[in-house]
């Protein structure tokens, strides 16, 4: 595999989830919904959205009933394994559409599903059914160099690992409640070691400029509010921009929710859980929670299989170093994709049981370093009750932002910011520092 390439991707064994795609009309005037936020926020509106959303909000939820039977159709109309026989893909690179591209549109770097033949994977089980999912990938290693090159945040210097990172001998401290602060300039970040992962170490930070420079969010490790300081510069600006600019599609969702409450007035779980992710949206909660991963990758670790909490049901990953293998399950097989400096992917990893392989650094790849931004709560209790098994309530839920994220990844719509759109982002932020 060329150094150049972030992704590589390949199924074991088994057999896909068959989909077939939800007609959904596609919206021909982005710029008809930017009345629907606040300007540079990528904020949503806590209510539904005017006119020119209507008729794809009534494609994927005016008629939510025949949206739900189609999906739940072709989830339940997959063979069982046991009939089909194994059937094995070669490893595969998968380049970037863009590669050819003027440089202009280099950095416009469009999400696509990581398997084109099946856009709609399947998860885990809510109220019986396993629930659709999508799981989208980009590059860009000039975003990701960016980023990492922050000269107010903690990766652009040389990196001082701590001593018992790089002995890799077991310390005693077992979880994340008890891991102390790593020393030096990881604390001005920080980064604690990790009472799971010793080999890494982790900081929760936020996105959202007009939160402040401290704010209690949720943190999922902990599994309790914490103060969560602001990323770094470029950082912040990255996910402003990728929230700004995609906010079609995140208010599709938003508009979506608002067509589910109407038809649950008597459902009192089912409000709370709606009244949750608009309150999140409306406060440009998603992808506002980061947790920052960095290790010395001085050999190869194994992370256990496992699912994230509800923080993970809208999730962006960006790998700025390090070269790791990601593992995800749908029925019956197991897909496996390597990501590399420059890799993102976006996806609801509360959905499916994940693992991940951290690989020894290497001269071309270097240390691990990655970020995890997901749905920033800021009520520990809707976070920790949201875990709960809601059944049919989630399964909706994970049907509208499956169908939505699917729709905008189709038109080609669902992107990366440009760096043009980075750095006019951080520019207008030095001018306006947060409180």
């Amino acid at each position: 595999m060329s150094g150049s390439t972030a992704f590589v991707c390949s199924q074991l064994p088994g057999f896909h989830q068959h989909s077939q795609p939800v007609q959904v009309p596609l919206i021909s005037d982005a710029a008809s919904v930017t009345s629907g936020s606040d300007n540079a926020s990528g904020r949503v509106h806590s209510a539904p959205s005017d006119v020119p959303f209507l008729p794809a909000l009534l494609a994927i939820t005016g008629g939510l009933a025949v949206s739900r039977r189609m999906t739940r159709q072709t989830l339940s109309s997959m063979p069982d394994g046991g009939k089909l026989r194994a059937r094995s893909r070669r490893l595969a690179t998968i380049q970037s559409p863009l590669g050819g591209q003027p440089p202009e549109l280099d950095s416009k770097t469009l999400f696509r599903h990581f398997d084109d033949e099946w856009p709609l994977q399947a998860g885990v089980y809510f109220g019986g059914e396993r629930v659709p999912l999508v799981f989208a990938i980009s590059e860009s290693e000039q975003l990701a160099a960016y980023l990492r090159n922050d000269p107010l945040g903690p990766f652009a210097h040389e990196l001082d690992w701590p001593d018992v990172m790089l002995s890799g001998e077991r310390q005693t401290y077992e979880n994340e409640l008890d891991a102390p602060y790593a020393p030096g300039r990881w604390k001005d970040w920080g980064f604690q070691f990790s009472g799971k992962e010793q080999y890494l170490l982790k900081a929760d930070w936020h996105s959202v400029h007009g939160w402040g420079k401290t704010l209690d969010v949720f943190v999922p490790r902990k599994a309790l509010n914490k103060p969560c300081q602001i990323a770094p510069p470029r950082t912040v600006a990255f996910v402003e921009s990728f929230r700004e600019i995609n906010r079609p599609c995140w208010q599709m969702i938003v508009d979506g929710i608002h067509s589910m409450k109407v038809e649950s007035e008597n459902n009192p779980d089912r409000q709370r859980l709606l009244d949750m992710l608009l309150e999140t949206f409306g406060e440009s909660g998603h992808f506002a929670a980061i947790e920052v991963q960095a290790g010395p990758a001085v050999r190869n670790h194994s992370m256990c299989w496992h699912r994230d909490g509800p923080a993970g049901l809208l999730h962006l990953a960006v790998t700025l170093g390090g070269s790791r293998n990601f593992r995800f399950r749908s029925p019956n097989e197991t897909h496996e994709i390597q990501s590399r400096a420059g890799g993102f992917y976006l996806s609801s990893p509360f959905l499916f049981e994940h693992g991940v392989e951290y690989h020894k650094a290497r001269e071309e790849t270097g240390p691990l370093l990655t970020l995890m931004c997901r749905f920033g709560f800021l009520d520990q209790s809707d976070a920790l009750w949201a875990g709960r098994d809601l059944g049919t309530n989630m399964w909706d839920v994970t049907e509208l932002i499956a169908n939505c994220l699917k729709e905008c990844i189709d038109s080609g719509s669902l992107r990366l910011p440009s760096m043009q759109e980075v750095q006019a982002c951080e520019d207008r932020y030095q001018e306006q520092p947060c409180l």
